[in-house]
């Protein structure tokens, strides 16, 4: 693991600029954060190159310390941002130096104008992201929007976990995979599969089936023998139907970690 993790950390730090003072690298999740100070002296070439020689993506993220004032970063927003597009709200992600513009109107101009963007994450060193806001109020939206920003620290440290495992060196070089049907075959609803291979556990979907009253025939049959959730590495949701991910929270409710 050391091994892979040094050639990648090799690759970044010889191919960005000193000047762009890197001060750490991290592996969150599937991407490869890294963190500079001045990341003006960044190019979007140089970005491409590394992608492309570690085969890895990388984002940018700033050093808190660096970053301009909350009340100032706001001030410049409603300064470039055209009034006819209804700015309703701007929210702060600490913990990944984001800022999230809530518009009402324009979305899609805002979102094909890149040099806006650029322009704003350059002048507040807050990395600029637009949100439409929805049609209709939603408090289920605002709870989520609220916990995202809330619990950025361990946001942070799941994707540090998760990222850890994929950027390791593969230990096994068997290809077997074993598939188990705990839900959603020859029927409608709780679909289910548990995918397992020497090195891993993963459930794809994982979901209800409405209308049944049975536990057996309504949820997806996790009682089995094979599934053991503390070797559970990951779940993969395919969308947000319920009979593909209703019974999801059941798994945060008896141990699983994210």
């Amino acid at each position: 693991m050391e091994d892979a993790i040094f050639r990648i950390r090799e690759s970044i730090m010889k191919n960005i600029p000193q000047k762009a003072e890197i001060t750490r690298i991290e592996f969150e999740g599937p991407e490869i954060a890294v963190y500079v100070s001045k990341p003006e002296l960044l190019s979007e070439e140089v970005l491409k190159k590394i992608a492309k020689e570690i085969k890895k993506r990388i984002t940018i993220r700033i050093e808190p310390n660096v970053r301009l004032d909350k009340q100032k970063v706001i001030e410049h927003i409603y300064a470039g941002i055209q009034k006819e597009n209804e700015i309703s709200n701007i929210l702060f992600d600490d913990a990944f130096g984001e800022v999230y513009i809530v518009v009402k109107k324009g979305v899609k101009t805002l979102l094909e104008n890149e040099e806006i963007l650029k322009r704003m994450t350059a002048l507040t060193l807050w990395k600029t992201k637009i949100v439409k806001e929805p049609p209709i109020k939603s408090s289920v939206n605002d709870f989520i929007i609220k916990l995202k920003l809330q619990y950025g620290e361990t946001r942070r440290k799941i994707l540090r976990d998760v990222g850890s495992r994929i950027h390791r060196p593969q230990i096994f070089q068997s290809g077997e995979i074993r598939m188990i049907c705990l839900g959603g075959f020859r029927e409608v609803g709780r679909s289910a599969i548990l995918l397992e291979t020497s090195e891993s556990t993963i459930l794809l979907d994982c979901g209800v089936k409405p209308g049944f009253t049975h536990p057996l025939q309504s949820f997806p049959r996790l009682d089995i023998s094979e599934f053991l959730i503390e070797k559970l590495d990951a779940v993969v949701i395919s969308h947000a139907h319920l009979d593909h991910c209703g019974f999801l929270p059941y798994l945060f409710k008896y141990g699983y970690d994210g």
